[in-house]
């Protein structure tokens, strides 16, 4: 069921199916409208990708990284990096 409506492309309906994840879109998007800034985090890998899907679906966006014991250091160091210079910006704001 959770796959054939990711597969579908019936975002909502699989962001509303549950409801802890209708929780948390409705509070990335108070995040957004904010301009702040967030991490989620997530057990389980198949969840990162289908989260990751939605989330850049939902709110426009182009990238988001992820970090999970397939990054690699240098990754995750470039990653860590762009983080903390983005936080560093709202900041500075």
């Amino acid at each position: 069921m959770i796959t054939a409506m990711v597969m579908s492309g019936n975002n909502q309906s699989f962001i509303d199916a549950f409801a802890h994840l209708h929780a948390c879109f409705e509070i990335l998007h108070r995040i957004k409208t904010k301009g702040e800034y967030v991490l989620v985090f997530i057990d389980h890998r198949k969840i990162q990708f289908w989260f990751m899907k939605l989330a850049r679906q939902k709110f426009g966006l182009e990238h988001i990284d992820h970090i999970n014991s397939d990054t690699s250091i240098q990754k995750r160091q470039v990653i860590v990096r762009r983080s903390s210079d983005a936080l560093s910006k709202m900041l500075a704001s």
